[in-house]
């Protein structure tokens, strides 16, 4: 932006007419300021206002309060395209169509929860969550620590095999120092059981137990609340 100040001086000529001389002292001044604006392009605004959406810039442009104007159109920013990338959306439905109980069992540990829960005696800190994902049903074992989750497994397979006459047949679970340990595999291997890893930084591939763990959690401290419980129970 550029100012231009232009200042004239009013002089009082003897037959009382009067004549605007610029540039002479006299006893009465007037100054007219004159500003011109250097526009400003849609890419140049786009940066300055942190790389600003198309959308958004448009609305400051249409408002003559913002100061904000320029006549071309925004050009396509690679900055943008590379900072603001984003992973494509999972599919909310699984690709994979299931028969049977047991076809595929997500599992899933949350934890350390402080203070630990009390049961029979014993704190437990952390607790594994088993889904069946073909019927939904979910058990919640209890663990003293993450390196108990097999025997959490274990307990729920043969469980199922007594009321349901089915056992696990695959197992999904993320790459938890718990579930890629050699006594884990061992056991999905000597029982039969095929393994599946979530990828990393993807638990909308384990989402089915994920969920549940916020659930459970809310629940229990609604229950906590409302009974005005201890934290330990």
């Amino acid at each position: 932006m550029c100012t231009l100040d232009i200042t004239f001086e009013q002089n009082v000529q003897p037959s009382g007419t009067k004549s605007l001389v610029p540039h002479q002292k006299q006893s009465q001044t007037h100054t007219a300021n004159a500003v011109c604006f250097t526009l400003v392009s849609a890419d140049t605004w786009h940066r300055r206002l942190g790389h600003l959406n198309a959308r958004s810039l448009d609305i400051l442009r249409k408002d003559t309060g913002t100061g904000v104007d320029y006549r071309d159109s925004l050009s396509p920013c690679g900055v943008c395209q590379i900072a603001k990338h984003k992973q494509s959306p999972h599919p909310k439905q699984s690709t994979r169509e299931l028969s049977r109980p047991g076809q595929l069992v997500v599992i899933d540990n949350m934890g350390p929860v402080n203070p630990p829960a009390k049961y029979k005696g014993g704190s437990f800190p952390y607790a594994c969550k088993i889904t069946d994902d073909y019927t939904k049903m979910k058990e919640v074992y209890l663990l003293r620590k993450k390196s108990d989750t097999t025997e959490a497994v274990h307990t729920y397979n043969m469980c199922v095999a007594a009321a349901g006459g089915y056992r696990i047949e695959t197992i999904r679970c993320d790459k938890g120092g718990e579930n890629t340990g050699s006594e884990f595999r061992d056991y999905c291997k000597n029982s039969a059981i095929k393994l599946e890893y979530a990828a990393t930084n993807t638990p909308q591939q384990i989402g089915v137990s994920e969920g549940d763990g916020q659930t459970l959690a809310g629940v229990t401290r609604c229950l906590l609340k409302d009974g005005d419980f201890p934290p330990s129970m």
